[in-house]
């Protein structure tokens, strides 16, 4: 069964299989992504979100205003910028210039209000970047369960086939 959104909401209890608890996160991945891409995601995130703290090799540290410098540090430290969406903690690694991909615990999303809100956060980013988008389970990126689609400007979702 697929659901789209906006027009059709995706409804909680059509997906809330795909957030049990199961001791992996979920991903979120950008299509295509380039270093420009992960330029403007952190200047959106630092613009928008509620609270963001990063962190090299766990030490607190000031957010470089350039993305190429945090994916650039990547070679001898591990960059992580965590940063809240409404209710829910998200986390990027700055994985290198055309590998741009956040993940957070599913135990975060655990009703409609923070569907609502990570699918907000997708639709956010993919319009953004004029990108497709996809959430899948920690290493099932051949199998996501939302996507969002750029040219339609909806999130399908489709219940994991894996």
């Amino acid at each position: 069964m697929l659901t789209r959104s906006p027009q059709m909401p995706i409804k909680w209890d059509q997906c809330k299989d795909e957030f049990a608890s199961d001791g992996a996160l979920r991903d979120i991945q950008v299509i295509d992504a380039t270093l420009s891409d992960s330029q403007r995601v952190l200047d959106f995130v630092r613009t928008s979100a509620a609270k963001s703290d990063y962190t090299i090799d766990g030490e607190a540290a000031a957010l470089p205003s350039e993305a190429s410098s945090i994916i650039a540090s990547r070679s001898t430290a591990t960059p992580l910028l965590l940063f809240r969406w409404g209710d829910i903690e998200i986390a990027t690694h700055f994985f290198g210039e055309d590998d741009l991909e956040f993940d957070f615990r599913p135990e975060n999303v655990s009703g409609q209000r923070e569907l609502d809100q990570l699918l907000s956060f997708v639709s956010s980013v993919g319009r953004l970047l004029s990108k497709a988008v996809l959430v899948y389970h920690e290493g099932w990126e051949v199998s996501p369960f939302f996507i969002y689609d750029r040219h339609t400007d909806e999130i399908t979702y489709s219940p994991r086939s894996i």
